[in-house]
């Protein structure tokens, strides 16, 4: 790796990617000021911003199942770049493994899968600390995980392994290949934060004109849809008339149409507004997981 790949650099609030000149609008926590290796990182920087490459610096993972499927999953969440990753499995290697594990080969057969497959994964990031374990699963082996991940293994399996797990806190995703098709479960426990539900750039509506009375009533031009939802919350830029919407913040509203929809009580104004542009502003949204069992 040379020189340029080994900067530190710090990221913050200026250096940062943005996707929308508008996410300084936002119901969410910011956290900024941290360090993390803008050159190897820059491409993930930009697609999910610094509080969430934080975040993933900062979690431990243990996968248990280093198939052809488990040793993909460790590759990327490695190249990911976060705090480390255990690599779990007791079986030793088959014949078969050679098919789907491109990390091993004709000479490993008989070995543990787990401990040649970390000779490779071990290399793809030197941020990233790796380790691989070949002993039965107990409570003790998810001590400081925050992630287990669990590969390829039988329903009993799956549920033997959950009753050893005995921090609540701990996220358990477990996924499984059947040929063509698969599966995947996830228990993230309890009022679990997700800040962006879809990822994509909030949508942006086109004003055609507000009404200056309680109900707040917004059409948008012709034919332009705004794509939002009942309850969502959104700014507004470059209205003419009611100017104060320019620099109200976030406002709530009530979806009417797909061409129109309700920001509340105008009536202290004197003239409608018009023209301009409403943006979605993302909000946090809380789910609860129920268990495997």
């Amino acid at each position: 790796m040379d020189d340029s790949l080994k900067r530190r650099c710090t990221i913050n609030e200026k250096t940062s990617p943005k996707r929308s000149h508008l996410q300084n609008y936002t119901l969410a926590p910011q956290q900024m000021n941290i360090d993390l290796d803008e050159s190897l990182y820059s491409r993930q920087l930009y697609v999910l911003g610094s509080d969430a490459m934080k975040k993933m610096s900062n979690t431990n993972i243990l996968i248990t199942g280093i198939d052809g499927l488990g040793c993909e999953i460790a590759k990327n969440i490695i190249l990911g770049g976060v705090n480390s990753v255990i690599l779990h499995d007791e079986r030793q290697c088959h014949l078969t493994d050679l098919s789907t594990n491109y990390y091993l080969s004709a000479s490993d057969i008989g070995k543990n899968v787990a401990s040649i497959s970390f000779n490779s994964l071990s290399k793809l990031n030197e941020y990233v600390k790796v380790s691989a374990v070949a002993v039965p699963i107990t409570p003790n082996l998810f001590v400081g995980v925050d992630v287990v991940v669990i590969v390829n293994k039988l329903l009993h399996e799956q549920l033997k392994i959950c009753e050893q797990i005995e921090n609540k806190n701990t996220k358990i995703i477990i996924v499984n290949t059947f040929g063509l098709v698969g599966s995947i479960f996830c228990d993230f426990g309890e009022n679990f934060i997700i800040f962006d539900k879809n990822g994509e750039d909030p949508p942006v509506a086109r004003v055609e004109r507000i009404t200056n009375d309680s109900d707040g009533f917004v059409t948008c031009v012709e034919d332009s849809r705004h794509d939002f939802e009942d309850g969502d919350y959104v700014v507004f830029q470059e209205v003419n008339g009611i100017q104060d919407l320019n620099t109200m913040g976030p406002i709530k509203i009530k979806v009417i149409t797909p061409y129109t929809f309700c920001i509340g009580d105008m009536s202290k104004y004197s003239i409608h507004g018009s023209s301009g542009t409403a943006t979605l502003v993302k909000t946090p949204i809380s789910m609860n997981f129920k268990p495997l069992k």
